[in-house]
């Protein structure tokens, strides 16, 4: 039997998967939509038996890159839908546009020689390509458009040695950075070693996205919302900035109110009309390059190398990897294992920035 599921929109409409075909059940109730699902799969089954079913044509190349583009559009974020765009250019960009099912196990394989030997790429960015052409072609063998998965027997590579994290005393340098030119910074770096937030959910926080009365805060991250607690440490670090106008306890910086945690000040059309918008995930990486070399550290470390920072000291710390799991919003648990992997000192250990944390 043919892989079928139902799945609701935004919208709380139901719709049915399966044999090639995309339904709308009519209906924003799920146990309907159950029944339906049942209902279609007997008939969908019956008329495959007596041939009635239509196959779909296996598209070109550029078609299935189009339509699958479309899919990510509609569930997954503006980011991913880039990154993707560009992976699935550049792969098209070496084997031309073939029909789908003409895609072999070897053409891989050759791509895959032609982006690491040719171009040079990392070991990361390459399973990160392979990745997402895996993803298209899987999105079609789930489909049944493609009968034969080219996939099957390649194994990506797995480049968990290049998780770069800050060790205990590099922790300590960046966590007490005194540095005047950004001195926003200095608590950027502080709550994101915090948190364990990405580049995009520490530009994106919001003061309304804080609760100090329930002790939690809310992270967009890649897969929406992740919910992460405030203790005590954090908390600290978040009311510190703050201001008083007579008397009430304002939180934000004093360069006027903004929504945003982390804002800059812009100057708009020359004439000191000054509006406080977010920072953009551009800025923010090229102001941590800058203290980062202001500190001499690892040329390789990168904004992202405070969230490894986080996992991995907290692994150290002995938190359990599906407590780990849930504070860093990882879908599946073989995305948190990663720091189960890591070789660490026995100073590490001892001086992880994280064995009281949550004190």
């Amino acid at each position: 039997m043919a892989n079928t599921s139902i799945y609701s929109r935004e919208n709380g409409a139901w719709y049915y998967r399966g044999f090639g075909k995309r339904v709308s059940l009519g209906t924003k109730n799920k146990k309907e939509a159950q029944q339906l699902k049942k209902q279609y799969d007997n008939r969908f089954i019956v008329e495959r038996a007596n041939g009635i079913l239509a196959k779909k044509p296996v598209p070109m190349l550029s078609r299935a890159i189009h339509n699958y583009l479309q899919y990510k559009k509609a569930n997954f974020t503006s980011a991913t839908l880039k990154n993707d765009r560009g992976r699935l250019g550049l792969f098209k960009g070496y084997v031309g546009d073939p029909i789908l099912d003409t895609i072999t196990e070897e053409t891989l394989v050759d791509y895959m020689n032609y982006r690491r030997y040719e171009k040079g790429v990392s070991d990361r960015c390459l399973r990160n390509d392979m990745t997402c052409v895996k993803a298209m072609i899987l999105y079609y063998v789930k489909r049944e458009t493609l009968k034969i998965n080219p996939f099957a027997h390649i194994k990506l590579l797995n480049p968990h040695s290049n998780t770069l994290f800050l060790n205990h005393i590099e922790f300590d340098k960046l966590y007490n950075l005194n540095y005047p030119n950004r001195r926003w910074i200095e608590k950027f770096f502080r709550i994101a070693l915090h948190t364990g937030f990405r580049r995009g959910e520490m530009a994106t926080l919001r003061w309304d996205m804080i609760d100090f009365e329930k002790k939690q805060m809310i992270g967009v991250g890649k897969r929406g919302y992740v919910h992460f607690p405030i203790y005590p440490k954090l908390e600290k670090e978040l009311k510190s900035i703050s201001y008083k106008i007579n008397g009430e306890i304002k939180y934000g910086w004093k360069d006027g109110y903004s929504e945003w945690v982390f804002h800059k000040n812009v100057n708009v059309q020359g004439n000191n009309n000054i509006k406080l918008l977010r920072l953009s995930e551009n800025w923010l990486t090229v102001c941590t390059r800058e203290v980062f070399d202001h500190l001499n550290f690892n040329k390789k470390y990168t904004l992202h190398s405070l969230r490894h920072t986080f996992g991995a000291h907290l692994y150290m710390s002995g938190v359990p990897l599906e407590r780990i799991q849930v504070l860093m919003g990882h879908k599946s648990i073989s995305m948190t294992q990663k720091y189960a992997h890591i070789t660490v000192s026995g100073d590490d250990i001892a001086n992880s920035a994280y064995m009281d944390m949550f004190k």
